[in-house]
């Protein structure tokens, strides 16, 4: 898989992150971008927590 998020979310290729926790980042390459941690090719597909 050659995905630049998961990447990121793997500390493989640097970025500016703003936040992070154990769902997501928030990284700002001129305005921020929120990614989840988890690889998903739709929103839809990731899980909801209640």
């Amino acid at each position: 898989m050659n995905c630049l998020f998961c990447e990121i979310s793997q500390s493989r290729q640097d970025a500016k992150i703003i936040y992070e926790d154990e769902h997501c980042l928030a990284i700002q390459p001129g305005h921020t971008l929120v990614i989840p941690k988890e690889h998903v090719t739709d929103i839809h597909q990731l899980e909801t927590s209640t």
